[in-house]
């Protein structure tokens, strides 16, 4: 009843001028976007023809295997560029042909015209949310399979000497982990209670069951520890629940766009537990809200900048568009590197960019207020 009553009440108040808007942007953002997908495709498909030819693949075997995934990708990690690029265009083209300035001197305050914009824009973030955190990375999961099989081949063997926590006592120690045998080799199990050593186990090779997710070690030498007393066992084969997938060991770092936002919290809250780095993991988390928020702050910085006319008309706005586009992209760059490499927490890294361009749009509404 009152999603109903909601709807009605917006629709109630979005006028003629917003509906011409609204469509202008929808329409402009569709055709920006099988524009730029049209040809990234056909450039990543002309770096990739080798290894395509290489491994003897039709053009259907790569477009249902590759490109029909490849596709949302490329709409999730550049959406907010189609979006901007957009509202640039139409909202420049409003600009020549004195549309704009009619709005204006009919009395409509600029405010008042950012709305079907904003409302627009709003829209769309949801639907980059929801597509980037839950959608994408069902598809991504496809599209980097095929990569590893055909493309970049997925390393098969893990760095040397990887030590985890698991939990608040138990540690697990690896020489190396083998992804074709599924098998991890000098492997140590620690137990620590109390700062107090309870239990440590050594193996020659532990083995990886992915039904049951747990580890088989063979060929144990026990020491357990009990009031004082230690107990020294010789066993041949057992298996630990020991919860660690031995594929994040292996695993390049693109397979964090596999994760749908639950499994890359749940990931983040396991790397944590272990004393491992999470902070790339953090700072994808959060970016993956910031971008969404970043296509509503685009939209606003857009429209100021080509809503006047300039010497160059459309083309001088796409140029500063384009520009203020790749330097958005280059501070998302600059703040991630920070992160990681210095003090930059993954949340202020995330949404830097925005509030750099937050800043941004504000000077540019004062300017346009004079």
């Amino acid at each position: 009843m009152f999603i109903t009553y909601l709807c009605t009440s917006i629709t109630s108040m979005i006028k003629v001028i917003d509906r011409y808007i609204i469509k202008q942007f929808f329409g402009g953002f569709i055709f920006a976007l099988i524009l730029i997908v049209s040809v990234a495709m056909t450039i990543d498909l002309g770096e990739k023809m080798s290894n395509f030819v290489q491994s003897n693949l039709t053009f259907y075997q790569v477009f249902i295997g590759y490109y029909l995934y490849f596709i949302p990708y490329l709409v999730g990690l550049l959406g907010p560029y189609f979006v901007f690029i957009t509202v640039i265009y139409f909202t420049s083209r409003l600009s020549s042909r004195s549309e704009i300035i009619a709005m204006l001197n009919s009395g409509m305050s600029f405010k008042r015209l950012l709305y079907p914009y904003i409302i627009t824009s709003a829209l769309l973030a949801i639907g980059f949310w929801v597509a980037i955190n839950y959608v994408i990375p069902h598809s991504d999961v496809k599209r980097l399979a095929f990569e590893n099989k055909y493309i970049v081949r997925e390393p098969q063997s893990s760095q040397v000497h990887i030590h985890k926590r698991l939990d608040d006592s138990t540690y697990f120690y690896l020489r190396v982990y083998d992804n074709l045998a599924k098998t991890a080799y000098n492997v140590t199990l620690e137990k620590i209670i109390n700062s107090q050593l309870k239990e440590k186990v050594m193996a020659d090779k532990a083995v990886y069951d992915t039904l049951t997710k747990s580890w088989t070690f063979d060929k144990l030498f026990v020491r357990s520890f009990q009031d004082g007393n230690e107990k020294i066992e010789i066993i041949e084969s057992k298996k630990y629940p020991i919860k660690l997938d031995p594929t994040l060991l292996i695993k390049r770092w693109t397979h964090i766009q596999e994760l749908n936002r639950t499994e890359l919290k749940q990931l983040i809250d396991q790397l944590k537990l272990q004393g491992s780095d999470s902070k790339a993991y953090e700072i994808e988390y959060h970016k993956r809200t910031s971008k969404c928020f970043g296509v509503i702050l685009l939209t606003i910085v857009g429209v100021i900048l080509a809503s006047k006319k300039v010497r160059g008309g459309i083309g001088m706005h796409l140029m500063l568009g384009l520009a203020l586009g790749s330097v958005y992209e280059v501070i998302v760059k600059f703040s991630d590197s920070f992160a990681i490499k210095a003090s930059l927490g993954a949340h202020s890294a995330a949404w830097l960019p925005n509030f750099l361009y937050l800043i941004l749009a504000i000077l540019l509404w004062k300017k346009i207020q004079e």
